[in-house]
């Protein structure tokens, strides 16, 4: 028996140092590998003070919070807790009674989303979830999710140690003093002590040492685009085995971090592993990061992960807003309701607010004035948000049904829209039938907002985010212009639904969301209860409306930007060019990947492109249509693939050039990108004159354009690949080439369409192209491109081609040819996929973070890419290439890259997930330099061989692929390879092995025969080659020819003759051994002859007849000798003489005179021919008519 007396001291001397110690509210993670953080959920969020006494080797702490607190709070449970405690109360799922705003007694149960959370992330992971056993009789979610668990995890704990007051009596010496009994059930303590002594498994747990800085106030430390950020962590895990290291960037700022958003994935392989990441190009802004370590067990992953953020500068972004309004009182334009200074950050964002009343918004789109600016026709491409708000009640403003289509069509789009205070009220108005269940509201109707019975001017954060910290770092109360509650229940079951504050005050339940939300956020939806007073907001809240519509254009999907190049707005043209059209349609969400771009000349729709990559830009060249001078309205509309639209548009005016020449130039073939190095892109170009009427030439009988000079300036790394005859180019390739030429002058010699004399005089168009490629990629634009003539009148052609003196100058003209746009791309060359990987149970790798995925060149222009996996019922994969290891087996992902010039790469890799390991034998390997030689390695069982890891300790002297279980030597020297594996019980399994890898360097060469003589165009192959050491590989040296022009290398080993002469092949190992062959080439004569039968001189003149000597081939090598012989019969008085080099002299005429020719080889071999020369008196031909003349 014990003094209640001195129970009751010693339980008050212990409380202090109790509480200190095992109750230390805290919110970061634990920092040791022996600290543990459990989360500790009462009904009223006071702790019940967990006794985690007994089981000494670790700290705990614990994070207390109420269940209405728990249910609306959006940070990840997986990897902050260590464990979870649901105390004992009464979780009652009683709803809210009348208008009591003291809600704290009711509406207390859990949700099924976190009862899920709790299930999946803990009990079935082995996370100790202790649930007190009469919490769990409320006859709601609690009850339905938790009751009679059968999972170890589950653990369930009731009756603790008490005092049983009904035995105690009062004794003067004693005081009160009463018998000790212990209720029935198991204590807390009793049940943690169970559970950590014997099946308990720690999460891994480390610590960020270095990481990117945050911003500060003036924003001046923002990280730009190639900037590399840096993290560097210390893990407090003894064994890091089967632990990777991931990097998220939140990409698509909903305030969660998904697969997708993995950018960076390493294994750990040291305790103080370094993560590095280079930032892309992107919207300015905060980048919130979370930085994760994962641990894989048989069947299921643990992990632990840190957050935080950094600045990132780069393209500012512009957020329009629709401000609609039941009256201008409450307008943001106005200084009282929005400090305009707040709307804008150079180098961040800008903030453009329209505002328009309610009347107008529902108007269409066709009504008269500039109402129809701001009709809800337009919203979709003019609007990234739009705002209903602030008014006291919005019964009085309701929305028609135009309206309604055209906001359902926007949210759908996931655009932005906010609405506010008393939006969704009274269950028959147009608001609560068309977007209660969008803006995340749900039955029962509470109405504890009617009449306004307890108004608020204060406010307490729920949640941390983008929205509570950018642009401006709100603090945890933000106080608000006077408001209520409203109408009706959150939607926590949601988790889209991010509650970020709650109205406080009159008794209220600061923790319930359920009810006293004030500022929400559901995707692109976001809600505030602001509108009660409908001005003069205070500062806080200002800037609460900024980080709203920040956030909310951040958290929305956009709609494609369209970025025009050309043309400009009010541009002229000639009438008888087309239009340039380029622009780059670019949609800055994640998961963006096409869009579908139309474009309208005058509401003609002339081109349509329904899945154009995302970052396309788009070259046309438009035919306008316009038959006189006017005005031309261009239209460009982009959609994304979830309906948010953007419309650009440009008007341009057509005009009637005064000069005779019509310009014009087109590009062919048309493609979107070209090639580089390859496609030869045709420019062609047209020089059209213009008619005359003749009645206008003033009494002159022609007119003529002359000095017609063309000039081009080429932009940089653009090739000349072939010009017009007579045209030139200057400069170089790195500064644009400048090409230039004369066209020959166009006269106007012809009637134009029949007509009489009284008509009109034309010229026929003049044509001529350039062919050019692109060096490089990138974006090109040809718009210097001229042309320069003189206009003459009163030409009298003389006959030889020259002008007299009666011709007029009528003026020098410049006239310009049309702009032409194109781009040029790099193929697609290489995918790499990892031939063979081993993935845990349940774990989800991305394949682009972790380098297990990756084309080339980066810039390659890739059309798409596309996943596929032979057995989803093992793994699975996503269009982003994430993979997810669902059950045991192995199958195959595929995945197929497609450029746009049509290249189509496949590769695959075989997945297998891990089966626990019993036992590995690996043995002693030898392989040679470039060998690969197999793994000799045995598991047990075999088919857990693909759960096998097997790393090198030194990558440079060999490589390892675990997929093929194979080693290739790399250079000379030992290595340790390491086979590893989990068994059953998650210990891990090692085997070690020594790998040598020998030199087959080449020390001497040695190559036969070292001359030999072949023919031109024979090859020879008979080579002999010896190398030491025996084992040293031939494979590795190369064959050079010394002389190209004489001797090619065809392939090592056979050589060509080419031409003739003395060549030397030079045979070479790495290291630079060599031996050199002498090859002789010879060419034999296997023809000779004159090509001609006849040749005419005159007489006193001397020709040469070897210049008609025709020997085959042209640089035979064998000729001995070549003798000419006159054989003329009769050559008594000859009329030819003949010189020995084959010179004749023609003496007087004669057509009769023979001489041959006779060519002799080395080898005796001889070739004749014979030739006739006529000899004529060109002063005296009839004489050679008559016969021989002296």
């Amino acid at each position: 028996m014990r003094k209640l007396g001195y129970i009751l001291l010693t339980l008050i001397l212990i409380w202090v140092p109790y509480s200190a110690h095992f109750l230390n509210t805290v919110s970061a993670e634990s920092n040791s590998a022996n600290d543990l953080l459990f989360l500790e959920i009462t009904v009223d969020g006071n702790t019940q003070n967990p006794d985690f006494s007994g089981v000494n080797q670790y700290n705990v702490k614990v994070d207390t919070m109420s269940m209405k607190r728990f249910v609306a709070d959006r940070k990840a449970l997986d990897g902050k807790y260590d464990g979870i405690i649901i105390g004992q109360g009464n979780y009652s799922t009683q709803g809210v009674i009348g208008r009591n705003h003291n809600t704290s007694e009711v509406q207390n149960d859990i949700t099924n989303l976190k009862a899920e959370q709790i299930i999946n992330q803990f009990i079935n992971k082995n996370q100790p979830v202790f649930i007190h056993e009469i919490s769990m009789d409320n006859g709601g979610v609690l009850e339905q999710k938790f009751k009679n668990i059968s999972a170890d995890a589950a653990v369930y704990y009731g009756g603790e140690s008490q005092v049983d007051l009904r035995g105690c009596n009062w004794s003067w010496w004693y005081g009160w003093y009463c018998p000790e009994t212990i209720t029935d059930g198991l204590s807390f303590n009793n049940a943690y002590k169970t559970f950590m002594n014997e099946k308990f498994s720690k999460k891994p747990s480390f610590e960020v040492t270095s990481k990117p800085s945050g911003w500060n106030s003036s924003y001046s430390n923002a990280y730009k685009a190639g900037d590399e950020i840096n993290y560097q962590v210390n893990i407090h895990n003894q064994s890091l085995s089967r632990m990777k290291l991931r990097l998220y960037i939140d990409q698509d700022f909903n305030d969660r971090f998904d697969a997708e958003e993995v950018v960076k994935e390493i294994d750990v392989n040291s305790k103080n592993p370094q993560l590095n990441y280079k930032l892309p190009f992107g919207f300015s802004g905060p980048r919130m990061w979370k930085v994760e370590l994962v641990q894989s067990h048989n069947d299921f992953v643990l992990s632990d992960y840190e957050t935080g953020e950094f600045l990132f500068e780069d393209k500012p972004v512009e957020i329009n807003v629709l401000q609609v309004y039941r009256n201008s009182n409450s307008s943001l334009q106005k200084a009282n309701n929005m400090k305009q200074s707040y709307l804008t950050q150079n180098g961040q964002y800008n903030i453009n607010i329209d505002v328009t009343g309610f009347d107008v918004f529902n108007s269409s789109r066709g009504s008269s004035g500039q109402n129809n600016q701001s009709s809800h026709e337009v919203i979709n491409g003019k609007y990234d948000m739009v705002i209903f708000g602030f008014s006291d009640t919005y019964n009085y403003a309701n929305l028609s049904q135009g309206a309604v289509n055209s906001l359902k069509s926007f949210i759908e789009s996931q655009q932005s829209v906010m609405f506010t205070h008393d939006t969704i009220f009274n269950n028959n108005n147009v608001w609560v039938n068309n977007f209660m269940d969008a803006t995340g509201q749900k039955a029962p109707e509470t109405n504890l907002g009617n009449g306004a019975p307890n108004t608020s001017r204060s406010t307490k954060k729920v949640n941390e985010g983008l929205m509570t910290s950018f642009p401006f770092d709100l603090p945890e109360n933000v106080a608000i212009a006077t408001t209520h509650n409203q109408y009706y229940t959150l939607d926590l079951e949601d988790e889209n639904v991010i509650p970020w504050y709650n109205i406080i005050g009159s008794n209220r339940d600061v923790n319930d969301s359920w009810n006293h939300y004030y500022t929400y956020s559901k995707g692109n939806i976001t809600y505030s209860g602001t509108g009660h007073t409908s001005t003069n907001f205070p500062d806080a809240e200002q800037r609460l409306f900024v980080n709203t519509m920040y956030r909310a254009f951040f958290g929305a999907n956009h709609a494609p930007e369209i970025t025009v190049i050309t043309p400009e707005d009010e541009e002229v043209f000639p009438i008888n060019q087309t239009i340039p059209v380029s622009f780059t349609v670019e949609d800055y969400d994640l998961s963006a990947k096409t869009n579908d771009v139309k474009v309208y000349v005058n509401d003609t729709l002339v081109h349509h492109k329904e899945n154009s990559r995302n970052g396309e830009t788009i070259n046309l060249q438009l035919e306008h249509g316009m038959e006189e001078e006017g005005e031309v309205v261009i239209r460009i509309v982009a959609t994304d693939e979830k309906g948010a639209e953007t419309v650009e548009e440009r008007t341009v005016r057509v005009f009637e050039t005064e000069n005779l020449l019509e310009l014009s130039r087109d590009i062919q073939p048309v493609k979107p990108v070209y090639e580089v190095n390859r496609d030869l892109i045709q420019l062609n170009y047209t020089l059209d004159p213009k008619p005359v009427r003749r009645s206008e030439l003033a009494g002159n009988q022609s007119i003529s354009l002359e000095n017609i000079t063309f000039t081009e300036v080429f932009p940089p790394n653009v090739e000349i690949n072939n010009l017009p005859a007579g045209f030139v180019k200057s400069g170089s390739l790195e500064s644009g080439y400048t090409v230039t030429g004369t066209i020959d002058e166009i006269p106007y010699t012809k009637d134009f369409e029949g007509a009489d004399r009284g008509g009109w005089r034309g010229a026929d168009p003049v044509t001529f192209s350039i062919g050019i490629t692109a060096t490089q990629g990138g974006y090109y634009s040809l718009t210097n491109s001229s042309l320069t003539y003189d206009q003459m009148y009163g030409k009298e052609n003389n006959g030889n081609g020259n002008a007299n003196n009666g011709e007029n100058y009528a003026g020098t003209f410049t006239e310009n040819f049309n702009r032409i746009d194109f781009v040029a791309g790099y193929p697609l060359l290489e995918v790499n996929l990892t031939e063979s990987m081993a993935i845990d149970k349940g774990l989800e790798r991305n394949l682009v973070a972790s380098g297990d995925f990756s084309f080339g060149p980066e810039e390659a222009e890739v059309e798409s890419i596309e996943w596929s996996t032979s057995d989803p019922g093992v793994i699975t994969v996503t269009q982003g290439g994430i993979i997810k290891a669902i059950g045991n087996g192995e199958a195959v992902i595929t995945v197929t890259v497609t450029d746009v010039f049509g290249n189509v790469i496949t590769k695959t890799s075989n997945v297998s997930v891990r089966v626990p390991i019993e036992s590995i034998e690996l043995e002693n390997v030898e392989v040679y330099v470039g060998e690969t030689a197999e793994l000799p390695l045995t598991v047990n069982p075999a088919d857990a061989s693909g759960s096998i890891e097997i790393t090198l300790e030194n990558n440079t002297v060999a490589s390892v692929n675990t997929a093929t279980r194979t080693v290739t030597g790399l250079q000379p020297g030992i290595t340790k390879a390491v086979a590893r594996g989990i068994n059953a019980n998650g210990t891990e399994v090692i085997a070690e092995a020594i790998i040598q890898v020998k030199t087959k360097e080449i020390t001497a060469l040695n190559v036969e025969p070292g001359e030999i003589t072949i023919k031109k165009f024979d090859q020879f192959d008979s080579f002999t080659v010896s190398v030491e050491p025996e084992y040293a590989d031939v494979e590795t040296l190369t064959w050079t020819s010394l002389n190209p022009s004489i001797v090619e290398v065809i392939s090592p080993g056979v050589i060509r003759g080419v031409g003739a002469g003395t060549a030397v092949i030079r045979i070479q190992a790495p290291n630079g051994v060599s031996d050199e062959v002498t090859v002789i080439v010879i060419s034999p004569l296997t023809d000779a002859g004159f090509g001609k039968d006849s040749v005419t001189i005159n007489k006193g003149d001397t020709y040469p007849l070897s210049s008609e000597l025709q020997l085959t081939p042209s640089d035979a090598t064998d000729i001995a000798s070549i003798v000419y012989t006159n054989v003329t019969p009769g050559n008594a008085n000859p009329s030819i003489n003949l010189a020995g080099n084959g010179d004749v002299f023609g003496n007087r005429t004669g057509r009769n005179n023979i001489v041959r020719v006779t060519v002799t080889t080395d080898s005796g071999e001889t070739f004749t021919d014979t030739i006739k020369v006529i000899v004529i008196d060109s002063e005296n031909v009839e004489d050679l008519e008559n016969g021989d003349r002296y």
